[in-house]
């Protein structure tokens, strides 16, 4: 029976040759956690933590809190690890955060393990409808220096073969503010047609009254979703806005397990949940928000973000196990956190992404890449 005999944790920062800016401010540096999994039979699989402050953090979790919960297991085990390696902390009020980060890279490190073991791809593993490929929407148009230069890089996405694209919000007030995210999302409508599925996202950046003005002077734009107008946990606001609002409202990646989506859709105000598999508790945590999406009539598009290799193939296999999945997101901006494999990830065509075939996760990592870009 094959034993889990290592985790370790790597903490990634890879510096941009162009900063990232938007809602949330300016990235110069894009970061991450991996964490590696060995077995007593040589065997090695690759999983994925968002850690987009303190990777080292993370790193710490994984490695002092999780490791010996794991190590010394069989890794049919799997299961297990991941409901003790929550309760183990949900008792002291720990259900959120850096744990549900660094469990979501540890579980998914376990699911790649078990493809390799098996000789078989993790889509075939889970349950599902198992499509061979999926769709999925371009994200994003960042802040730009003009509102023509915004336009310019939404049609080129289109001319690409995407048929749906996501704008963002939360200008500054020195660079217009509310007003220029409206001209921006007018603009971008009027150039690409009525036939491309336009959706937004404000990454939080918005007060209740700046959201109301957004979405009732866009409310002729036919906009598929206003995405994550206030954070995650003022669920009353999300509430307010959706009884109100012409457009359908979006959210779900910065929420953390089943238990936060069950009061995130409770609220009755998101038509689309959007949870990271980096985020949410891996495949196991994932797959637990699908069912109660299923349960709830909510159709799912899996957040990806500026995310990594791993996070960006176990999103994509994720989705291609979803009855609800509604369109994945897929990054069209440059992230240099998705060259951390031997060989490069799949591109869409046609708007449409084909899942990986190869055993477990379908890539392997790149030591020297790895070794690198190690976080110091």
């Amino acid at each position: 029976m094959t034993k889990i005999d290592s985790v370790r944790a790597v903490p990634v920062e890879v510096a941009l040759d162009e900063p990232w800016d938007f809602g949330m401010g300016r990235y110069d540096v894009a970061t991450c956690v991996l964490v590696e999994v060995g077995t007593d039979s040589g065997l090695v699989g690759y999983g994925e933590a968002i850690a987009r402050k303190s990777p080292r953090t993370t790193a710490t979790v994984v490695e002092d809190l999780l490791r010996p919960i794991a190590v010394g297991r069989p890794l049919t085990e799997a299961g297990q690890i991941w409901y003790e390696s929550l309760e183990t902390l949900r008792r002291w009020g720990h259900s959120r955060g850096f744990l549900l980060e660094a469990l979501s890279g540890l579980d998914i490190a376990l699911w790649d393990l078990r493809g390799r073991e098996l000789r078989r791809p993790v889509a075939e593993l889970l349950p599902g409808p198992a499509a061979r490929s999926v769709p999925v929407y371009a994200s994003s148009v960042y802040f730009k220096p003009t509102v023509r230069d915004a336009v310019a890089l939404a049609e080129s996405t289109i001319a690409r073969g995407y048929d749906a694209l996501k704008i963002k919000l939360g200008h500054p007030r020195e660079h217009g503010g509310l007003n220029r995210d409206v001209r921006t999302v007018r603009a971008i409508r009027e150039a690409v047609g009525p036939d491309v599925r336009l959706c937004t996202d404000a990454n939080s950046a918005y007060t209740f009254a700046d959201a109301r003005r957004f979405v009732e002077q866009v409310a002729d734009c036919d906009l598929l979703w206003l995405e994550e107008p206030f954070p995650a946990d003022d669920l009353g606001a999300y509430r307010a806005l959706a009884a109100v609002s012409p457009v359908p409202l979006a959210a779900g990646e910065a929420e953390f397990s089943v238990l936060g989506f069950r009061e995130l859709i409770g609220t009755g105000a998101i038509a689309y949940a959007q949870p990271d598999i980096a985020r949410c508790g891996g495949f196991t945590g994932a797959l637990q928000i699908a069912d109660y999406c299923f349960a709830h009539n909510v159709p799912i598009c899996p957040h990806t973000g500026f995310s990594g290799g791993v996070n960006n193939l176990a999103s994509l296999v994720l989705a291609g196990s979803v009855f609800e999945l509604d369109m994945l997101e897929h990054m069209i901006i440059g992230n240099p956190l998705r060259e951390m494999f031997t060989e490069p990830l799949p591109e869409p065509d046609g708007g449409l992404l084909e899942l990986p075939t190869g055993a477990g996760l379908g890539r392997d990592v790149d030591a020297a890449w790895l070794a690198e870009h190690r976080a110091g």
